[in-house]
């Protein structure tokens, strides 16, 4: 990152790659903090599932993944991934029910395997560890692992940090 005379702070020396999602923010819920989390887990759970997706996820045209209420008077939220989606409600996990909801959305949607685990062909598993939510493979855990929003783009085996 780098500092750019028009700008107060840093910017980032080379733009985000793109992305085929567009994340549209609720402008008010009946749960607004249910719903910034929702929110603040999409990112980097779409960072992850684009970055390790097998066959690549395609780009055009883009999709539309909305967080809004939860229909009736249950509260929660659901997560839209164009017309399908899935809830979230309090007080589960929510980066991790974020995190396992969109894998679901995608790998269905999608055709594809994401994100996979390195150096095998099955994907990764949505964990939380000491309050961290991060993928794991499934079939060894020791294999690997990363935090949500860390997936490598190099597909290093046998890191493990969650």
């Amino acid at each position: 990152m780098t500092g750019h005379p028009d700008h107060d702070g840093p910017v980032p020396d080379d733009p985000p790659p793109p992305s085929p999602f567009v994340v549209r923010a609720p402008v008010a819920t009946r749960e607004p903090g249910l719903a910034a989390l929702a929110v603040a887990a999409v990112v980097p759970t779409l960072t992850d599932l684009v970055a390790g997706a097998q066959p690549p996820v395609p780009e055009h045209p883009p999709v539309t993944v909305t967080v809004d209420d939860a229909a009736g008077d249950h509260g929660g939220v659901v997560v839209r991934v164009d017309h399908a989606g899935f809830g979230v409600f309090a007080p589960t996990d929510v980066t991790a029910a974020v995190a396992d909801g969109l894998q679901q959305e995608v790998v269905r949607q999608f055709a594809v395997t994401t994100p996979v685990c390195p150096g095998h062909r099955h994907p990764a598993r949505v964990v939380v560890v000491d309050g961290v939510t991060g993928w794991r493979c499934p079939v060894d855990p020791e294999h690997w692992s990363c935090p949500l929003g860390g997936y490598p783009t190099g597909h290093t085996a046998g890191r493990s940090a969650v």
